[in-house]
Order: structure tokens, then sequence, then C-alpha cells
């Protein structure tokens, strides 16, 4: 199982996927690829699928992105689709194959760039030949591969409890190390349904500029506390003073968490 997540978060894209090769039991391969097609902005380009036909899509992404830097993002991604959907067909005719849902990688595209002095970010989400969808709105994140379904899920709860919340702002409130360790604990999640899905590589998408997470750069930095203990410990802070006041009056949410000891 393949599981690739990107949320918007104030600061910064966070983009996040398992390590486990499709279709093998033990292979650790990377899902994220970056680009750099044009000055001041950052890409990275998340795959689910047979690594081969992800190869072909990817190749097809990247020539658009590099050789048509004043295109539009989208332009250039629609492109890309049209050519590897005509490079499909053109396989399956000639090669005599049958149609196979495994000749359709899924992708993402998360995009972080300044224009006019502003930064930017963009989100896509494709799977040829389906239309390519773009993030637009809150809220601002995306999910892929077969625990992309369960990670939505997820992030469909913790929408729905903001919303009657009264937190309005969705996950761009929160900063990018809060959004990391969300994205960890989704992967985690996805990896107890599908024990396949193994591995972790998560990656912060500013201008100009990719940031790895390593063992220099931990995810989470707190050994005496549990992951999802830490991880609500800096959402909370990083909603103060915009949290209602009558949800934490009324909940003590940080050490009813804290005694979980949710690993």
């Amino acid at each position: 199982m393949t599981t690739v997540i990107a949320i918007q978060a104030r600061d910064g894209l966070v983009i996040g996927s398992d390590l486990q090769r499709t279709g093998t039991a033990k292979e650790f391969v990377p899902k994220l690829k970056g680009l750099a097609s044009r000055e001041g902005s950052a890409e990275v380009c998340g795959f689910a699928g047979i690594p081969f036909y992800e190869a072909a899509l990817y190749r097809r992404i990247k020539d658009r992105l590099i050789h048509n830097p004043s295109k539009d993002y989208e332009e250039n991604l629609s492109d890309a689709l049209d050519s590897y959907t005509e490079y499909l067909q053109r396989k399956i005719r000639t090669q005599h194959l049958n149609f196979s849902n495994d000749m359709r990688p899924q992708g993402i595209l998360a995009v972080c760039f300044k224009a006019l002095g502003l930064v930017d970010y963009r989100l896509f989400q494709f799977q040829p030949p389906d239309d390519l969808i773009e993030a637009e709105f809150w809220p601002r994140r995306a999910a892929i591969g077969s625990g992309g379904d369960v990670a939505t899920v997820f992030l469909k709860t913790i929408e729905k409890f903001m919303d009657r919340a009264g937190i309005a702002k969705g996950w761009t409130q929160f900063s990018s190390h809060t959004i990391r360790q969300l994205v960890w604990i989704l992967l985690e999640e996805a990896s107890e349904i599908d024990p396949w899905s193994r591995g972790r590589d998560i990656e912060i998408i500013t201008p100009g500029h990719v940031e790895a997470i390593d063992s220099m750069n931990p995810v989470f930095q707190s050994p005496e506390e549990s992951h999802f203990s830490e991880f609500v410990g800096w959402a909370l802070k990083d909603m103060s003073p915009d949290m209602p006041r009558s949800i934490l009056e009324e909940f003590d949410l940080l050490d009813i968490v804290k005694g979980l000891r949710l690993d």
C-alpha cells in the first residue's frame, strides 16, 4: 500500500510518503521527487503506483515544467498528463496489452514560489486520464495511494471537529513543524492497517528550498511524550490565542491526551 499526503501549513507545504516499493515486500524506494523548474520556486512530486509507469509520467512532468517555465503550472501539468495518456494508448495498441489500472499512476505536485514579493502555494492531484484537480481553497491538502483514503478519513474527521469548534482557519493556522508531525502520525495509522506501507519520507517546501526530515532534523523532539501528545501540544500552541477559550476551559485537552500515551 502506498500513502502520499500533502498539506499546506502556515509557513510552507508539507509532503510525506511511505517508502515501500509497490509490488515487493522488502525494497524501499523514494516516492518524493524534487524539481526546480524556475528560479525561486520549489516543487516536489509524490507518486503512487507501479514504478515503471510512475517514471514514465514523472519524465513527462519534468520535461514540461523545465522546458516551459513561463507557462502556468496547470497548463504544463495538463500537457504532461495528455502526453502520458497518448503514450499509454500507443503502448497498449502496439504491444497488444490489456488495459490495467496499474498503468494509471497517481500523483501530487506541491509547489511553493514567490510572485510579486508574495509567497504562493499550489497543490495539484492527478491520475491520468482523469481531469487534473487543484486544491485551491480550504482545506489545502491532498492524499493519494491505497492508503490515501485512510488518511483522508482522518483529515476530514479533524476538519469536522475544527469546524464545529469554530476554528475557521483550517490547516494554514498551523506551523510546518506541527503539520509534519500530523503527516507522520497519518502515515503511522496507514501502516497499522497495511504492514507493507513502511518507512517514512517527509519534506517541507518553502520558496526555493526543500527541507528533508532526517536524524539531524527529527519530526518529534520529546522522547518522554507520546508522538500524539507532542503533536497536540504544538497544535494548541499554534491555535492560541485564536483557540476558543470555552473549549480550553471545558476540556483540558493537553492533559487528557498526555494521559492516553498514544504511540
